[in-house]
């Protein structure tokens, strides 16, 4: 209980920094996108996370229910598809932008949540690895006597390929993980927020909104 209290700890930073992210790329939203798209955007994020839930309650529904499940479902389906088809071209293309925005955030705070899990393992007084490491591994094959021979024969069977791509957009694939490095090094900061002044607040508010406002001209 006492690891499922503190995996949801760290889980509530992680869904912290989505929703301080997400709210930034709001506001630049509206401030080049304009009021409309914002609202469009907002319809179909509501409408989708909805449609989700409820297509993961519905596993566990009783019959009662997932009949209901199954008309709600029915229903945000037809209303996805109606603002959709009711964007124009221009609204359409600024909403692609900005839900690719989005997730390219959301990637950034998960990448961001893994360097903080391990800096605070690092600084705890664990005994044991970290779970998921290699030195986690060597741990569980000794407790349960793996032998060598079947080790290797698990090794024998791995597949390992390497892969090397050009793209003409690398250029732009490079700016983007300079400034997803930026947004890693605030979300950081945001971490020790109440050692920070009012003006260095000030200061890290601005240089968060200046750096997605990036993201949304640039994208």
């Amino acid at each position: 209980m006492m690891a499922q209290d503190k995996r949801g700890e760290r889980d509530a930073l992680l869904r912290q920094d989505i929703r301080t992210l997400g709210d930034a790329l709001g506001r630049a939203i509206q401030r080049y996108g304009g009021s409309a798209v914002f609202e469009t955007v907002e319809r179909l994020r509501r409408n989708c996370k909805r449609l989700r839930d409820c297509a993961e309650r519905l596993s566990q529904a009783l019959p009662e229910e997932a009949l209901q499940l199954h008309s709600e479902i029915d229903d945000l389906d037809r209303e996805i598809m109606q603002v959709v088809e009711s964007c124009d071209l221009d609204t359409a293309i600024d909403v692609i932008r900005a839900f690719t925005i989005y997730f390219h955030l959301v990637n950034t705070a998960e990448q961001y949540q893994r360097i903080r899990r391990r800096k605070l393992y690092e600084l705890s007084d664990a005994n044991q690895p970290q779970r998921g490491s290699l030195a986690a591994l060597s741990d569980f094959l000794q407790q349960n006597n793996v032998e060598a021979a079947t080790v290797q024969q698990l090794l024998n069977q791995l597949s390992i390929e390497l892969v090397f791509t050009a793209h003409p957009t690398e250029a732009t694939r490079r700016s983007l993980i300079t400034k997803s490095r930026r947004i890693a090094q605030l979300l950081e900061m945001h971490d020790h927020e109440d050692a920070l002044t009012p003006r260095q607040r000030l200061r890290w508010q601005r240089d968060l909104d200046g750096i997605i406002d990036l993201l949304w001209r640039t994208d």
